[in-house]
This record gives structure tokens, C-alpha cells and sequence, in this order.
């Protein structure tokens, strides 16, 4: 599932989380984009959860983020985050 987390009158931001299962999923990736077009139209920042491979960040830069994490970044960070950031460059 997707979830989104407001913080009371002063929402700054939105959280997407995917779940493994669904991320490939055309629901579960319409459901993100919603999501995403929603608080971009309100003038919030998009944080997705869980991009632990280049097809979800590949995703996640289509449906306008402005951040992402995801697990294996920060428990294999020499494996996983050199390959990410020349991705992002």
C-alpha cells in the first residue's frame, strides 16, 4: 500500500512508501502518481521510501519526487549508492 503522512496545519511534506509487491503493479503505480500530483499541487515536499533498484528510482524520477531512500543504501552503501548517484548525474 501507499501511505501519506501530513503534519497538522503546517504539511510540508508527503511520504510515498511502496510495498515490494505492488510496486510494479499499474494500480499501485497509479495510486503513487496521484499521490504525487496531489502534494505537488499543493506545494509539498515528495519523499518516496523503499528505491532499492534503478527501476523504482528510474520510477520515482518519472512521477516528479523531489527525495528518495531505501534500505540497502544505508546497509550497503559501497555496493549501492555509487551506482545510484552516477545515475543521478
Amino acid at each position: 500500500m501507499y501511505k501519506a503522512f501530513w503534519s497538522g496545519q503546517y504539511s510540508i511534506a508527503v511520504l510515498v512508501i511502496t510495498v515490494v509487491r505492488i510496486v510494479s503493479s499499474a494500480p499501485a503505480r497509479s495510486t503513487a502518481e496521484l499521490l504525487v500530483r496531489m502534494a505537488r499541487a499543493r506545494g509539498l515536499w515528495v519523499h518516496v521510501g523503499r528505491v532499492n533498484t534503478m527501476g523504482r528510482l528510474a520510477r520515482v524520477e518519472a512521477m516528479g519526487a523531489d527525495s528518495f531512500d531505501g534500505g540497502q543504501l544505508s546497509r550497503f552503501p559501497d555496493n549501492y549508492i555509487p551506482p545510484f548517484l552516477a545515475r543521478l548525474e
